[in-house]
């Protein structure tokens, strides 16, 4: 018998459009019209660009101003307001201050030994007289040495003395009394007076 095949499948063929999708001319134009696009879009990035590095430009330029104009402000006010470290800065300012007084203390105008010796005269205190009157510290501390016949004339004295005007900054202190062993009784006695600073 003889082989036969049969075929139950048509042969396939692709259709054809009937009209072509786009001509040469479309084609063209499509591709144009895209190009087109994409160059206005490049432009349009390229002016923000420029607008963009502009305005970073002058913002630079004002944030320098602001810089300064803050360097300027901050060189008249305290370092304290801009410190990171405020107690080491409180204990700064501190010293410039005690600097400060001793300086102008030191401008101020002085009482001179003689002035405070005619105070000291001024003072009169029954069974009391001095012995020695020394300075020292640079005028700050004065050293009294005297005899008294009782110990309640001491309070008159340091009373009389801290009345005086000249004496009104100055601390009193009794050092010593020593009795003297005479047929007088009487008593040795040493005040120093330290001025307040």
């Amino acid at each position: 018998m003889l082989k036969q095949e049969i075929n139950l499948y048509q042969p396939f063929t692709t259709t054809r459009p009937d009209k072509a999708l786009l001509t040469w001319k479309q084609f063209w134009i499509s591709h144009a019209i895209v190009l087109t696009f994409f160059t206005l879009i490049y432009l349009s990035l390229t002016v923000k660009v420029f607008f963009l590095t502009r305005e970073r430009n002058q913002l630079q330029l004002q944030t320098i101003a602001l810089e300064k104009s803050f360097n300027t402000l901050k060189n008249q006010y305290p370092s304290i307001f801009f410190s990171q470290n405020i107690p080491q800065t409180l204990e700064l300012m501190q010293k410039n201050i005690a600097d400060e007084r001793k300086f102008l203390n030191g401008l101020s105008p002085h009482t001179s030994f003689s002035q405070k010796l005619l105070a000291l005269s001024r003072i009169s205190v029954s069974n009391v007289w001095l012995t020695s009157i020394s300075m020292s510290n640079a005028e700050q501390e004065l050293i009294l040495k005297g005899n008294m016949l009782k110990s309640e004339n001491l309070q008159a004295l340091l009373l009389n003395i801290s009345h005086e005007q000249l004496f009104a900054d100055f601390n009193f202190n009794v050092n010593n009394i020593e009795n003297l062993n005479n047929k007088e009784g009487s008593l040795a006695f040493q005040i120093t007076m330290v001025k307040k600073s």
